[in-house]
């Protein structure tokens, strides 16, 4: 654990470094650090470390399920206001939870043609990784049973799901596949079909975009080094959607664990703009 930490604090100082640096010249490359070189094959001790490692990770697993008394992680709903979702008071929501081999988490509320989804993050543990599941939801607060739209080998989550150009579109968290990839809806809300890679060879995390003044922002939280995966954000500008990124010249541009990994769409309410963000201080979430 210590081991762990040390390595996020000295990833941050080698960006703050850099960045500093950037200031100073140009000739030192900003941002995110591009994808690394190509591992070497795994050694005997390597390869016994990682398989120790998956190990532990399931071990780990098994335990927390245990602690929980076969509890598990759900979603909790409700239709409101944007006034009324940042009023701290004590509201009633509806909860959805995963079955016996599965938990929900990272929920995504979409309308589309009068009727009302959930996109969900379905934890699948016979896989150990997560696909992108929706709820349909009603204004009783019944709910669905969570149907799997979106699988890939790697993990998925964060199903930010949007509207642009009169085409629906999902932004689902791929850092496990160093890219942040674009999907369409090809028959809503249950086939999607991958159009593009917004971002190669990062590892980036929980990708917001933003409409605003013409053009697209996209905050990200990238795994920088060795660092985890929620200490830092970047920030990239596109012109369209579909178009190139142009990193921000200041990136990163936060480095905090109480403020940088995004945690839903940016709130506009009384001529301000709010970022929802996950406080990750003490631990992730």
């Amino acid at each position: 654990m210590f081991a762990a930490g040390l390595d996020s604090v000295l990833s941050c100082a080698v960006a703050l470094i850099l960045k500093a640096l950037c200031e100073k010249t140009s000739s030192v490359p900003c941002g995110v650090p591009g994808p690394p070189t190509a591992a070497p094959p795994l050694g005997a001790l390597s390869a016994i470390a990682w398989e120790t490692g998956t190990a532990v990770s399931k071990a780990i697993e098994f335990l927390d399920r245990l602690s929980r008394g076969g509890k598990s992680w759900g979603i909790g709903w409700r239709f409101d206001q944007v006034a009324s979702l940042l009023d701290k008071g004590q509201a009633a929501f509806s909860v959805v939870t995963g079955d016996t081999g599965s938990f929900l988490a990272d929920p995504f509320p979409f309308s589309h043609q009068g009727q009302d989804f959930i996109f969900v993050e379905q934890y699948l543990y016979s896989k150990n990784r997560g696909c992108i599941a929706v709820v349909t939801a009603d204004k009783s607060g019944a709910a669905g049973a969570p149907q799997i739209v979106l699988e890939e080998p790697h993990h998925l989550s964060y199903p930010f799901v949007f509207e642009q150009d009169g085409q629906v579109w999902m932004i689902p968290e791929s850092g496990a596949a160093r890219n942040v990839s674009l999907y369409r809806a090809v028959e809503f809300p249950y086939r999607w079909k991958r159009e593009a890679c917004l971002l190669e060879g990062v590892e980036g995390y929980d990708t917001t975009p933003l409409r605003h003044e013409g053009g697209f922002w996209f905050f990200v939280s990238p795994r920088l080094w060795r660092s985890t995966s929620w200490d830092v954000l970047s920030l990239y500008h596109a012109a369209s959607l579909t178009e190139p990124w142009t990193p921000h010249t200041a990136n990163p541009v936060l480095l905090d664990a109480a403020l940088s990994r995004p945690a839903g769409a940016v709130i506009r309410h009384g001529g301000r703009m709010l970022r929802p963000v996950q406080n990750c201080a003490r631990s992730y979430g």
